[in-house]
């Protein structure tokens, strides 16, 4: 999955767009570190989750997170990081 930081919207539910605004907002997203291509953070939810990015520019060439969501999309916590990233 590769899409741009600028329309990364169009990779997730409205619902899960929502969720992650508000953890932005609760400023629920840290240690927030980006080495070479990888972005790394954690996001606390009901647990702590884990979030990788690999970019290359403005390019996402991969999210990743440790929570069990399986929607289809991104998660909220990916979501979360992108906002921030942007």
């Amino acid at each position: 999955m590769a899409f741009l930081l600028t329309d990364f919207e169009k990779h997730a539910a409205a619902v899960v767009l929502q969720r992650a605004q508000a953890y932005l907002a609760e400023k629920r997203i840290f240690k927030l570190s980006q080495t070479g291509n990888r972005v790394e953070a954690q996001v606390s939810g009901s647990e702590l989750y884990r979030v990788r990015i690999e970019m290359e520019g403005e390019q996402i060439k991969e999210a990743y997170c440790d929570c069990p969501y399986d929607q289809g999309g991104i998660c909220k916590h990916v979501a979360g990081v992108l906002y921030t990233l942007r």
